[in-house]
């Protein structure tokens, strides 16, 4: 199986994916971009702001996410290992697309390396909460510094566009600590 998972930060991506390769026989995980030498490069070229336009960071991601389905996850699915990716296209539709060029839309939809995921766990959680999840993480980035009324646009953009998507995107309610399962 390929599952992806999708949400803000904060949302409680990495923990999910953590946990579910533990439960799971045969798991491993990994980031998008990132877990090939190409996708960390790229990583680090998206992280330090080179790619300054929506269409550039969506070509540099398009490159990771292509080296990362040759490389890693094409092969491991095809030996019959599962695998968790920590984001995946769906970030790309989210960011670069619905909230920064909604003419990049159908552009994304179509060039998706890879195979779509079996499913997509996107992970819904309110603003407030994700942001004082990273906080208390430690984490501080750009992202973080953003009001919550832009916040909240990402977290709709999720929601409308996991409906466009031709694979199943199950959203889950992540407002719940990860230590209880009840929640």
């Amino acid at each position: 199986m390929f599952i992806a998972i999708e949400g803000n930060d904060g949302s409680g991506k990495s923990s999910l994916a953590r946990l579910l390769a533990e439960c799971i026989a045969q798991t491993f995980v990994v980031r998008e971009p990132g877990s090939t030498p190409l996708a960390e490069r790229i990583r680090a070229i998206l992280a330090n702001g080179e790619a300054r336009s929506p269409l550039g960071e969506f070509g540099l991601f398009t490159a990771a996410r292509a080296a990362l389905w040759r490389e890693v996850v094409g092969p491991a699915v095809d030996f019959g290992r599962n695998v968790i990716s920590d984001r995946c296209f769906l970030s790309s539709l989210v960011y670069q697309g619905m909230l920064r060029d909604p003419n990049l839309v159908p552009h994304i939809l179509a060039l998706n390396p890879g195979r779509l995921p079996d499913a997509i766990l996107l992970l819904d959680c309110p603003p407030h909460l994700a942001r004082s999840r990273r906080l208390a993480a430690g984490a501080s980035d750009p992202w973080d510094q953003a009001p919550l009324s832009v916040c909240e646009r990402r977290r709709q953009a999720y929601l409308e566009a996991a409906i466009l998507l031709p694979c199943p995107v199950h959203v889950i309610d992540a407002s719940g600590a990860i230590e209880d399962p009840s929640e």
